[in-house]
């Protein structure tokens, strides 16, 4: 029983960020509509429970996107999303070992990095082999750039409001995907 409820809260959990997320790119002004809330939600989820379970987190919400986004081949987003998030734990557990508001930023910049690479791998993969029309990479970077700095700062204020608040983190897990 108490599984259950602890997966019904990380499903709840998804459904309002993937709200927040949409929510937030068609509200906010231009450049703050570029804050990736996603991402952003999951890796404070990361740096406040240390949980592995992020990964499957992520892999669901962007699976959820996956259905309703029209510009991307099926399964860009879900790809670059997965395998940055899980690179992403990785690197928290064993290389960023310092539990601070700028080890957040740092994850945040690898990690929204490693997405945007890896997604723009697919989209060239599939204009070199398929019939896709040519992307404007110029404003692509441009939005890739507002997205990474724009995020690392919601992230590094979050992380620090929580860090200076007194956040206690729970006991720290060594298993991969454990919920």
């Amino acid at each position: 029983m108490k599984t259950l409820l602890s997966l019904l809260k990380y499903i709840i959990g998804m459904i309002a960020a993937l709200i927040l997320h949409i929510g937030a790119a068609y509200v906010l002004p231009y450049p703050y509509a570029y804050v990736n809330a996603l991402f952003a939600i999951l890796i404070l989820f990361l740096l406040l429970s240390e949980n592995g379970a992020v990964v499957w987190m992520a892999f669901c919400a962007l699976f959820i996107v996956e259905l309703y986004a029209t510009s991307a081949p099926f399964g860009a987003h879900l790809f670059a999303g997965t395998i940055s998030m899980l690179l992403g734990y990785w690197l928290y557990q064993y290389m960023l070992t310092n539990r601070s508001w700028y080890s957040g930023i740092a994850l945040t910049v690898m990690v929204l990095a490693m997405y945007r690479l890896l997604y723009s791998a697919v989209i060239l993969a599939r204009q070199m082999f398929g019939s896709a029309a040519a992307l404007p990479w110029p404003q692509l970077a441009a939005s890739f750039a507002w997205e990474l700095a724009l995020t690392s700062f919601v992230v590094g204020i979050a992380s620090l409001i929580f860090f200076k608040s007194g956040f206690t983190r729970p006991a720290r897990r060594r298993g991969v995907f454990s919920l």
